[in-house]
């Protein structure tokens, strides 16, 4: 009798895991792509972080310099971490801020769309080509 419960129990979950799966109605590769598409954006921020790093580190030594304070050996440049890590993370706050405003990651269409064209639109770009063929011939 236990057995039946366990079984029936196991069916309704399979059945709820089913439905759930079901539900979006989009091959399970299209998943994996997103997935993919995060950890390519991963790596595309990381990449870009190690020039904009060497840039700012570059800056700082000279301004260190300029001073008169010698950037060499551990301490030297120990004192490049805290400008380097408060710089890196203004900029990924900006970073963060500008996804956001784009939509990055929010669920559904996030482009707007795109207004017909009007006979005015036309209009204007048979002149504007008329005038490119007109300026042509010209020369």
């Amino acid at each position: 009798m236990a057995t039946k419960t366990k079984r029936r129990r196991t069916k309704g979950r399979q059945m709820q895991v089913r439905k759930q799966r079901a539900a979006p109605q989009r091959p399970w590769w299209l998943y994996a792509g997103g997935a993919a598409a995060v950890v390519t954006l991963a790596v595309a921020l990381a990449t870009r972080l190690v020039p904009t790093l060497e840039r700012d580190a570059a800056g700082l030594t000279e301004s260190l310099r300029g001073r008169g304070v010698e950037v060499s050996g551990v301490r030297g440049r120990a004192r490049l971490l805290t400008p380097l890590l408060a710089g890196s993370l203004e900029r990924a706050l900006n970073l963060a801020e500008a996804m956001e405003a784009r939509g990055y990651g929010r669920p559904g269409a996030t482009r707007a769309l795109r207004p017909g064209w009007r006979a005015r639109d036309r209009a204007a770009l048979a002149v504007g080509a008329a005038l490119v063929v007109i300026g042509a011939l010209w020369l």
